[in-house]
């Protein structure tokens, strides 16, 4: 598996190098999919692409993830796990 290097989302580019991330994550992923994050044990399962609807649970949620996709334009909802 490839390791991702941290993105600084602190300055300009890596905001941006964060969202395109985000979004090519988010658009492998048919509506029902589940993206995992085993560093935090957490899951991120697409419910609507086209209503851009998702939701997150897990152990520790990902505040990076919640912002990036928020900033997309997806509503995240609290999911059990």
């Amino acid at each position: 598996m490839k390791q991702v290097r941290a993105l600084d989302i602190t300055t300009e580019q890596g905001f941006r190098d964060a969202m395109k991330w985000t979004k090519d994550q988010l658009n492998m992923l048919h509506d029902g999919g589940v993206w995992v994050i085993p560093r935090s044990f957490s899951a991120v399962k697409v419910i609507s692409h086209s209503k851009l609807e998702a939701e997150m649970s897990g152990i520790k949620r990902e505040p990076g993830i919640v912002a990036m996709m928020r900033a997309l334009g997806w509503k995240i909802t609290e999911g059990v796990m």
